[in-house]
């Protein structure tokens, strides 16, 4: 299987001090970029947090609240490192943390709990509006086939893959990518064809 987000290195044109704006300039207004030295500090709600490291030659990258990112900043989320070459340009080796296994009976299950609460509480405010006595078995039935249907439905409707900070990141850098020369394969099967 390919992978989804695209090569882990990427050449680019730019020195790694242009490659490092642009990856800033990419991040939230509301980012907290820190250097490697300074640690992250406190700050409040779900942020993206970008530690430069010693001599702008990485960046650790971070999406969470204070209290599940303090633990882990040595683990980051991804973490893009650059090394420049002698008249080749600048690599940058972007490097994500591995995928958790995720339990899709669980997933399933919860989504279905989920909902079905929400229409439950809907229906509960229904009776309470309306000033009626709430019909226990009613509410029961119509909470478990609401939150049945709006599973399927949520099931159904098309994704939009969402590609977060690597995306955000690899889509900063695109600008500044060398693009591959095509392969001596794909010339000789050119020639072939004329």
């Amino acid at each position: 299987m390919p992978p989804r987000h695209g090569p882990p290195e990427l050449t680019l044109s730019a020195s790694k001090d242009e490659a490092l704006q642009a990856i800033l300039a990419a991040l939230p207004k509301d980012a907290v970029v820190r250097a490697e030295d300074d640690g992250v500090g406190r700050f409040a709600g779900q942020r993206t947090v970008a530690i430069i490291g010693r001599n702008d030659d990485r960046v650790l990258l971070f999406e969470g609240t204070w209290g599940t990112l303090k633990p882990r900043l040595d683990d980051p989320q991804l973490e893009v490192a650059f090394e420049e070459r002698d008249g080749a340009g600048t690599v940058a080796r972007i490097r994500r943390e591995a995928p958790q296994p995720k339990s899709s009976g669980t997933a399933v299950v919860g989504d279905l709990l989920n909902r079905g609460l929400t229409v439950a509480v809907l229906v509960v405010g229904y009776f309470w509006v309306r000033s009626q006595p709430i019909d226990v078995q009613l509410t029961v039935t119509i909470s478990v086939l609401g939150g049945l249907a709006w599973t399927v439905i949520a099931f159904l409707m098309p994704k939009k893959e969402d590609r977060g900070l690597e995306g955000r990141i690899r889509d900063a850098l695109a600008p500044l990518t060398v693009e591959d020369e095509p392969s001596e394969v794909a010339d000789a099967d050119a020639g072939a064809e004329t």
